[in-house]
């Protein structure tokens, strides 16, 4: 993913908003939309299809996510090359977000061509860039893997059913693997992982930036759910609920783990390798909101309606992937595994069979429950604190 050694690195302003920051929030406004579409595409197409659909388009887009924000790690926030670049690339992120709801239907190739637009552009523009240096090995390579793995977008735009969803699987697949592996290519090698330039400080900002979006994408999901149900004090509880649920999941991310990845990858003999795992941690964990977001508006439009099973499986496959990702974070970052975690994961699993009785409100208000289990112990010691110390001193 790293796309040269000769690059200057990212450096972060003092006070303000450098460039670099305001070029990077620029492009995560299209993954408002993104989020939003992936959310919207689940709600109306809840079938196992639909759920493994929603993950391929999840991962294809997390996947041009992730080599953009290593793109502006590894070149510096002056380089007027990059905000060319990087502006083009949102252009195709947004293409393919409005292509979402008709992607595996009558919008495939528009799909197909902006993902495959998008890894062209993007790996030429490098390649032409580190020219005449011994760091274009880099991008050629993954040029040569992207040119590689188009064949498949454009057959399976072509196809129709599982053999569309299938190839589409298998090229995201083949980026993935083949940048784990370093892009290998005969006669020009691969690139070695512990060579590689990573930011520390700022991969740990840049998860942190889009995790929040993730809660952004269950906001927009409230207010879109709410205005398309008849106001009713029911539907205000199941609301309050699903802020209260999303407040959660931003806590279970945010304490400890997701303050100490910039740590963790500091410290690390391989630092890419910790980044590397890093992106699919976060993969699992805002997959987790996606499917969260569309359990809210089944909460919040239908609190008290008997569930189907795939309604049960998006309230509670939405906070399972969430908290695996979450802990194998934890054990990448930490080293160890949060034991309160653990018994949540069991717990939400353990909590299917009465999901498929309770209706949906209560089955979230129990997911709730167990997702505050996590945050007890530091909860507790929050209401000590406040007790022993005033809130605000006199002056």
């Amino acid at each position: 993913m790293v796309m040269g050694g000769g690059a200057q690195r990212w450096k972060p302003a003092e006070t303000g908003l450098n460039r670099a920051t305001v070029l990077e929030l620029f492009f995560d406004l299209a993954f408002v939309l993104v989020l939003t579409q992936l959310s919207h595409y689940l709600v109306t197409h809840l079938s196992w299809r639909g759920m493994f659909e929603t993950t391929v388009l999840t991962a294809a887009l997390w996947w041009i996510w992730t080599v953009v924000t290593w793109i502006t790690d590894v070149y510096h926030d002056t380089n007027p090359g990059l905000q060319v670049l990087v502006t083009v690339l949102t252009f195709g992120v947004i293409a393919m977000a409005v292509a979402i709801s008709g992607a595996f239907e009558g919008q495939a190739f528009m799909f197909a061509g902006a993902y495959v637009g998008v890894h062209l552009v993007r790996s030429s523009a490098l390649l032409v860039a580190e020219r005449g240096k011994a760091t274009k090995r880099p991008p050629l390579r993954i040029l040569l893997w992207t040119l590689a793995s188009a064949p498949l977008w454009f057959v399976g735009a072509a196809l129709h059913g599982w053999w569309q969803v299938a190839l589409w699987a298998a090229a995201v697949l083949i980026d993935y693997e083949s940048a784990a592996a370093g892009s290998p290519v005969p006669q020009l090698g691969r690139s070695i992982h512990e060579r590689w330039q990573v930011g520390d400080e700022h991969l740990a900002e840049r998860y942190r930036q889009i995790l929040l979006i993730g809660m952004g994408d269950a906001f927009l999901t409230m207010g879109m759910a709410w205005d398309a149900s008849p106001t009713t004090l029911l539907r205000g509880a199941a609301l309050a609920l699903a802020f209260v649920y999303t407040a959660l999941l931003l806590q279970s991310y945010f304490r400890v783990a997701g303050q100490r990845l910039a740590e963790s990858i500091a410290r690390s003999g391989n630092k890419a390798r910790v980044a590397r795992l890093a992106v699919d941690c976060h993969l699992l964990m805002l997959l987790g909101i996606v499917v969260s977001s569309a359990g809210i508006d089944l909460k919040i439009r239908y609190p008290l309606q008997q569930p189907n099973g795939f309604w049960v499986a998006v309230i509670i496959v939405g906070p399972v992937l969430f908290m695996l990702g979450r802990i194998l974070f934890g054990l990448l970052v930490l080293g160890r595994p949060s034991p309160a975690r653990v018994i949540a994961l069991i717990g939400l699993l353990a909590l299917t069979p009465a999901a498929g009785v309770l209706p949906p409100v209560l089955t979230g208000l129990a997911v709730a429950a167990i997702l505050a289990f996590v945050l007890l112990p530091r909860i507790s010691k929050r209401f000590a604190r406040l007790i022993r110390e005033p809130v605000l001193e006199e002056e």
